[in-house]
């Protein structure tokens, strides 16, 4: 499972919304009878630097003096400047000096500024994931613009209510009301707080796969964000220009983009708008599994963070390096990251304690602790999960409770994430979610169902790996070894030979393998051969490779890697023979590596501590542990053609040892021709004779 992104996310709307209404309450009277002081407007030029400790110093002074005067008009002013500016620190009376500022407002009808404080509240509610709140705050903001004429004030009510829409999914409502705060906006040349529902229009079309579109949007922010010298907004069109790409698996490009974001925040001086590029940078490197350039981008930000007062980023942070940890399967760190994050307590909006929980709770789950892992779904979530979480804590709430016995319960959690993964393109949730599927019906004893889940996962890994992007970030999706684990249901198909189901299993493994060959061969020729004729060869099925490809006397001996399992297809001319193997999760995966030191090491480093015996004994200790399971098809055969993956392919096949048929055991360099293979595909096509094959 993969986390929920941020790339064009909640980072940037939430603080693109602030920022240009901030800017705009500097420009526009709060009120027609008293218009803004020039403290007012020194105000919003703190909040625009994001220098919020000096803010609210200076709000806090100023709404002194307001009160020693009763100056009721300036006092629900300084109260929303204040407010605003504790909000963005993290303090929880942020929010209650909002709510004193509209009870001040609304009192002296000072409008404009009840309808301010409206906003900034219902953007703190959204961040906490109060989303019913935070539309009927902007409904009334939208029924008092309305009534008063003030088409701006419409224009925001109209962007948030836009944003909400976009968070809860509600795509078609989200490009209306984005649309016409973007009109409304324009209508009255107010074009630097018309990119942030502009943004917000692009974010729309890149959700709904309309990518041409959401391209023209950033562009136009881009052009317009030039025009009135909005560095942020600049800088967000760039970013999200570098999102449309990664979301096309185009990683290198998409990371120019973020880097150029980045640069332009740390140009003009702001820290804040390092935040999500930096973030995105790492994600980039994620998926394309550098974990460590990830952590280390990470851990430099929350540095930063709490430096220079913005630690509100700081649990979000904590959180991405616990993922990074978990997909390093560094388990325990994972968890302790989110614990931390947890234990922030009264600091932690929604959003981020969402976050923590789900991370936490898959974390133990891998660790075993599967009913530790479902007491802090119970207990450590407040209500019902954002969005962005609602499919991944449904799964893994799925997984816990088939560990603990309870499989109808865990079908139920299954569905429940399938339907929200379907309708939001996650591939790799949905692919998992199918996979998931499969194995609830499976516990359940429904093999039918069971088996067209797994064969519906397979469709949807393979629609992953069609996208047209980067081949790198298509192999960091993974491989065949994510069914592996659900694959013993194609080997129970009732009615059906052994060898049938062999043969559609060794189907999935060879699609996928090819997958990832062809990228590896054409990518360093893509600006070349933009259009390679590799493109055009397909997997070979176990009857082809056997009628068509392989020689008497020898055998193929083809590996494939889950996490806990993998297969070993040992297959002749007139046979396949299935065995199961370990997984990467597994100790073999270091039983491999200690072995490899071990015989690369100079005989003067082993003399007098090992024996020739010694190392016999290893060489038949690994033998056995690799090819036990089919030492007599390899001691019939003069030729071993080996498709390794993952680790195996680091195992010095040559130097193993099998018993022969008189019992005696010897390397199998000394009694076999071994030569290593990419896949059954590629040695179908080195063999085939057809002209025009690709060379």
């Amino acid at each position: 499972m993969v986390a929920a992104r941020c790339r064009s996310g909640i980072f940037v709307a939430a603080f693109g919304v602030f920022v240009v209404m901030a800017t705009w309450t500097g420009r526009v009277a709060r009120s027609q009878s008293v218009p803004p002081t020039p403290i007012e407007f020194r105000l919003d030029s703190l909040f625009n630097a994001g220098n919020f400790p000096a803010l609210v110093d200076s709000a806090s002074k100023h709404l002194v003096e307001a009160e020693a005067r009763g100056d009721s008009v300036l006092i629900g002013r300084f109260l929303t400047a204040l407010g605003r500016g504790e909000v963005m620190m993290g303090r929880p009376s942020g929010i209650a000096n909002l709510d004193r500022s509209i009870t001040v407002s609304r009192t002296v009808r000072d409008t404009l500024n009840w309808m301010s404080a409206l906003g900034y509240k219902s953007l703190v509610f959204s961040y906490q994931g109060r989303f019913d709140e935070s539309v009927e705050l902007n409904i009334l903001r939208l029924e008092l613009a309305q009534l008063s004429g003030d088409e701006a004030s419409e224009a925001w009510a109209r962007t948030m209510l836009g944003y909400i829409a976009l968070l809860r999914g509600e795509n078609e409502t989200a490009r209306w009301e984005y649309t016409q705060a973007v009109d409304l906006f324009f209508g009255l040349d107010l074009q630097r707080e018309a990119l942030t529902p502009l943004v917000g229009l692009g974010r729309v079309y890149n959700t709904t796969r309309d990518i041409d579109k959401a391209r023209e949007c950033y562009l136009r922010v881009l052009e317009t964000a030039r025009a009135v010298g909005d560095r942020v907004n600049e800088g967000h069109a760039v970013n999200n220009l570098g999102t449309i790409e990664f979301d096309n698996g185009d990683m290198e490009l998409a990371v120019r983009y973020y880097e150029r974001a980045l640069e332009m925040a740390r140009e003009s001086g702001n820290l804040r708008g390092t935040i999500t590029p930096a973030t995105n940078i790492a994600l980039a490197n994620q998926y394309l599994g550098r974990f460590d350039e990830a952590a280390e981008v990470y851990k430099r930000a929350i540095v930063e963070c709490k430096e220079s007062g913005i630690g509100q980023f700081v649990p979000s942070l904590m959180s991405r390096m616990g993922e990074v940890r978990f997909l390093q399967r560094r388990l325990n760190a994972s968890a302790r990251w989110y614990r931390r994050v947890l234990n922030l307590s009264g600091a932690l909006d929604k959003k981020s304690r969402d976050a923590a929980v789900y991370g936490l709770a898959r974390s133990l789950a891998y660790l075993d602790s599967a009913q530790t892992a479902l007491e802090i779904l119970e207990t450590g979530a407040q209500s019902s999960p954002s969005p962005e979480f609602e499919l991944g804590i449904a799964w893994v709430r799925s997984w816990c409770l088939s560990a603990v016995g309870r499989p109808r319960e865990a079908l139920a959690e299954a569905l429940e994430a399938e339907s929200p993964g379907q309708s939001n393109e996650q591939y790799t949730k949905v692919q998992s979610t199918a996979l998931r599927l499969s194995e609830c019906y499976r516990a359940l004893g429904d093999h039918d169902r069971a088996l067209e889940w797994f064969r519906e996962g397979v469709r949807r890994h393979a629609d992953l790996h069609s996208i047209d992007g980067g081949y790198d970030w298509r192999e960091a999706q993974g491989g065949v070894g994510v069914f592996l684990d659900v694959a013993p249901v194609v080997l129970e198909q009732p009615g059906k030979s052994r060898f049938e189901m062999e043969s559609e299993l060794f189907d999935v493994v060879q699609q996928f393998k090819l997958r990832t060959l062809i990228d590896r061969i054409t990518e360093p020729r893509r600006m070349d051969e933009p259009s390679s004729q590799f493109a055009a060869l397909r997997h070979v099925d176990l009857r082809t490779v056997q009628r068509e490809v392989l020689k008497d006397s020898e055998l193929f001996l083809d590996f494939s890697t889950g996490e806990q399992v993998g297969y070993l297809f040992a297959v002749t001319r007139d046979s396949c023979r299935l065995v199961a193997i370990p997984g990467r999760l597994t100790d073999m995966v270091e039983k491999v590596v200690l072995y490899r030191q071990f015989l690369g090491q100079r005989p003067s480093q082993t003399a007098g501590v090992l024996e020739p015996e010694d190392i016999d004994r290893y060489n038949r200790s690994m033998g056995d542990a690799i090819f036990g399971a089919v030492a007599d098809l390899v001691e019939s055969a003069s030729v071993l053609l080996i498709s390794p993956s993952k680790f195996y392919g680091g195992v010095p096949f040559g130097a193993l040892s099998l018993p022969g048929s008189d019992g005696s055991y010897r390397q199998l360099i000394h009694s076999h021709e071994i030569q290593m293979v990419p896949s059954a595909t590629v040695l179908a096509w080195h063999r085939s004779a057809a002209p025009g094959a690709p060379g």
